[in-house]
């Protein structure tokens, strides 16, 4: 296992890869955890990342928690790897934060919800789409709901 400053260290390459997150594995989650404190957001947002790639249930139970965090890089990271968990998962956190009080958040968890969208979360973004208060935010709820009722399921 690594120490938590190796941990933190490998996080820090200032141009993420890959090879960087397949450096850490289930072992680095209470590092990735701790983490998710981190003085700088970029950070704590790469441990978001890197527990999306570990796909163990810790990892997505990490990933879940990083909902409901009060930082706002951590809950957008939590919105970007959505799509790369298990749908069960996916639809608890995007059902989390598709009402989250930043503009941002709220739009990258429009743009993640996918075809495997539980009926509460297609019901949201219809509501969205047919009443939302932010003009850009609607149009692309429309265009995500437009797209997912016109895929095959």
């Amino acid at each position: 296992m690594k120490t938590y400053d190796q941990v933190r260290q490998i996080l820090g390459l200032i141009e993420p890869t890959e090879t960087m997150y397949s450096e850490l594995d289930a072992d680095d989650l209470p590092h990735l955890q701790r983490l998710l404190h981190d003085p700088d957001g970029w950070r704590a947002a790469r441990a978001v990342f890197a527990a999306s790639r570990i796909g163990s249930a810790k990892a997505h139970s990490l990933i879940l928690d990083a909902a409901s965090y009060p930082r706002r890089e951590v809950r957008v990271a939590a919105a970007v790897v959505a799509p790369r968990v298990p749908s069960a998962i996916s639809n608890e956190i995007l059902e989390k934060l598709i009402d989250d009080e930043d503009i941002g958040v709220r739009k990258l968890t429009i743009k993640s919800i996918g075809h495997d969208a539980s009926s509460k979360l297609t019901e949201k973004l219809q509501g969205i789409a047919a009443q939302g208060v932010n003009r850009h935010l609607k149009t692309l709820a429309r265009e995500r709901f437009d797209a997912l009722r016109i895929q095959p399921r």
